[in-house]
């Protein structure tokens, strides 16, 4: 059963490229696309609640310490939006999908073209992992049927063999990106006091 304190899933698109969301949103290199959304707004499951507050924690693959960045989330009847607190003008809408009784499939829409990644809920944690086209053999994309884009993307036609390249991708390991974790609402600014007299009363 899913918790409503274990909030969003990332997605899944290039920490090679910094994308929007400042850090919120981080991707690698080699994902898997499709040229249309293959997660439908039907699909698009509301498993989080109505929207809230986030955390979070992306690892740093050169070697620095963890990213944090505060997040808010409102569901918008097809998917969830992000938006980061830092810079509101920065936001990115994804659809999650069950993947199986385990993993979730995250679909986000960038530069009309469909990227995906994947998540786990662990306790009050949603884990986060953004497949590489890479970690696949030739076998595995000859297999999978994958059209190889370029060296950075393989494409992917359908739902059916969405499924089946990420369930490969889990089989192959995976390090997590890193996890959001539910906050409560950032406390409003105090009050401004009042301004003091400049003077006695007259």
């Amino acid at each position: 059963m899913l918790n409503r304190r274990t909030v969003l899933i990332s997605l899944g698109i290039s920490l090679g490229r910094t994308l929007s969301v400042g850090a919120a949103m981080i991707a690698l290199p080699g994902c898997f696309a499709s040229r249309e959304p293959l997660v439908t707004a039907r699909e698009s499951a509301q498993l989080f609640g109505a929207g809230g507050y986030a955390r979070h924690i992306a690892f740093d693959r050169m070697g620095g310490g963890p990213l944090a960045n505060a997040v808010s989330y409102r569901w918008t009847g097809d998917g969830y939006e992000i938006v980061s607190l830092a810079n509101p003008r920065e936001r990115i809408t994804y659809r999650v999908a069950p993947l199986d009784r385990v993993w979730l499939v995250a679909q986000v829409i960038e530069g009309g073209r469909a990227t995906y990644g994947i998540g786990k809920i662990d306790g009050p944690r949603v884990w986060t992992y953004a497949p590489e086209c890479s970690q696949l053999t030739d076998a595995d994309r000859i297999a999978l049927n994958l059209e190889v884009q370029d060296s950075q993307t393989c494409l992917v036609s359908d739902r059916a063999q969405l499924r089946t390249v990420l369930q490969r991708a889990l089989q192959r390991g995976l390090r997590p990106q890193g996890y959001y974790e539910v906050t409560p609402p950032p406390a409003a600014a105090p009050p401004r006091p009042a301004r003091p007299p400049e003077g006695p009363p007259r």
